[in-house]
Order: C-alpha cells, then structure tokens, then sequence
C-alpha cells in the first residue's frame, strides 16, 4: 500500500513538474501581442519601457 501511494506520488509530481516548465512556452506560442501603428507588440512594450524609466522619479528596473 506504502509502496502504490509513493508511485503516484512521484508520477504527480513528474507530471507537474512537465507542466511548469512548459506552460510559458505554450503561453508565448498561442498568445501573440496586438499591432499598433504597424509596430509589432513586442516593440510596442519596449518602447512602454523606455518611456517609463525616461519619467523623472521613477527608478530604472536595475534599482540604481
């Protein structure tokens, strides 16, 4: 009984462990970011970025 219930322990944690790593992959090759003014979505979020860290009081993502 000891011996069955460690097989599915492990087995669950095998699987979910598969399931961690491969969720942001299905993530970044199902959902793609809207275009806007013919710059692709990721251009459009780094450029949000840069806009962000250019404004006066606001830290730069390093923090220094």
């Amino acid at each position: 009984m000891v011996r069955s219930f460690l097989l599915v322990a492990l087995l669950t944690g095998l699987s979910s462990e598969a399931v961690d790593r491969l969720w942001t992959a299905h993530v970044l090759e199902q959902f793609t970011l809207p275009t806007v003014f013919g710059l692709s979505g990721a251009a459009v979020v780094l450029l949000r970025l840069r806009r962000r860290d250019a404004e006066p009081g606001v830290r730069p993502a390093g923090g220094r």
